[in-house]
């Protein structure tokens, strides 16, 4: 998948709460680290993040990825995020 592909994907899936297709874009073993809520280990801890607790105590999440950068094995994109709590 190219880049800006992938991080249209990524927010995509964010916004409809569809945690497996988010968890799809990590491989099995990848640790999430969310300055909120800590460590997702795994694509079923990491979809379970998206579905369970992201959307516990708010909604309508709306992520803009800017200024993404690749070497072909690691990806940084600056990003903006918002929701409703």
């Amino acid at each position: 998948m190219d880049v800006a592909g992938m991080l249209r994907a990524f927010c995509a899936a964010v916004e409809r709460r569809d945690g497996a297709a988010f968890a799809a874009l990590f491989s099995e073993d990848a640790v999430y680290h969310d300055v909120f809520y800590g460590d997702f280990v795994g694509r079923a801890k990491i979809a379970e993040m998206i579905d369970d607790w992201f959307y516990r105590t708010a909604r309508d999440f709306r992520w803009d990825m800017h200024e993404p950068v690749c070497d072909g094995a690691t990806l940084y994109a600056r990003y903006t995020f918002s929701y409703v709590s």
